[in-house]
């Protein structure tokens, strides 16, 4: 049986699929994001204790650095980028409900 919590690989065919998991992945992927989270927290933190006047501290990344990405684009690249995070995050949840639902065990208020 496969297992994508820790291959990374493709999900198996869906005649060897299990309830199993689909809840093992799903809860490996939440997992995924709360570490983001606090990585993103700790990287918001990192950031702000950098003064306005400190910009020469960014002087040693080079311009072609994956960060700054296309000068003309910069902007453009961020907004599809963080649309289509916010898409994914979105998804999760869909996806959490909907195995919910299936699973019998939502609780309905």
């Amino acid at each position: 049986m496969t297992n994508l919590s820790n291959s990374g690989n493709t999900p198996p065919p869906l005649e060897e699929e299990t309830a199993q998991t689909l809840a093992d992945d799903l809860a490996d992927t939440k997992q995924q994001l709360v570490k983001l989270g606090r990585r993103v927290f700790q990287l918001s933190s990192r950031v702000a204790s950098v003064r306005h006047e400190d910009q020469a501290f960014f002087d040693d990344i080079p311009s072609d650095h994956p960060i700054f990405g296309n000068e003309n684009l910069a902007e453009m690249q961020l907004n599809e980028f963080f649309k289509a995070s916010e898409g994914y995050v979105a998804l999760l949840k869909e996806v959490n409900v909907q195995l919910l639902r299936l699973s019998g065990r939502l609780k309905k208020e």
